[in-house]
């Protein structure tokens, strides 16, 4: 390792437990509902949620409205659709770049609806995986969790160290 918390001039991250393993961040240009985007148009074409959408009324006040309703409704049918079950994907799916151009509206620029769950932040991070020669590279979507707080909380570990042992 070049630098502390396992990161080298590039930023790429080196795991200690097996070296030929190396992370790599790139942003959320990363997405496994590409397909989503044919349905979204078959939607536009048929005009589904705009019908649907008409019957809609919508009760929520102040800041808590940054979606429309129309909004919410193609995320939660998209993301059925896509086989997520619940709002336990909706933090990895409001970054999920494919998922922020179905939702619409001020999603495409910002982030699509979500709901905070530790595992989906911590554990279910995207990555292509990429073999070279001798080494590994997990290509990590900074979707849930930047590079930057990915290399604090490695820091963190290694800065723990593991009880004595007792004889």
């Amino acid at each position: 390792m070049d630098h502390l918390e396992g990161a080298d001039k590039t930023g790429d991250v080196w795991l200690g437990f097996d070296r030929r393993v190396r992370l790599e961040f790139h942003g959320s240009k990363i997405s496994s509902d590409g397909g989503l985007l044919l349905f979204r148009e078959l939607d536009e074409v048929l005009g589904l949620q705009d019908i649907a959408g008409g019957a809609l009324r919508g009760t929520r006040t102040g800041r808590n409205r940054p979606h429309s309703l129309i909004g919410l409704l193609r995320q939660s049918v998209f993301g059925r659709l896509a086989g997520y079950d619940d709002v336990n994907d909706a933090d990895r799916m409001a970054l999920d770049p494919v998922m922020r151009q179905v939702v619409g509206g001020r999603a495409v620029d910002a982030k699509a609806a979500s709901a905070t769950s530790l595992q989906t932040r911590l554990i279910k991070i995207g990555a292509r995986v990429v073999r070279h020669a001798r080494a590994i590279t997990f290509q990590l979507a900074e979707v849930a969790i930047s590079g930057d707080l990915f290399h604090r909380i490695l820091a963190a570990i290694h800065r723990l160290h593991a009880p004595p042992v007792t004889a």
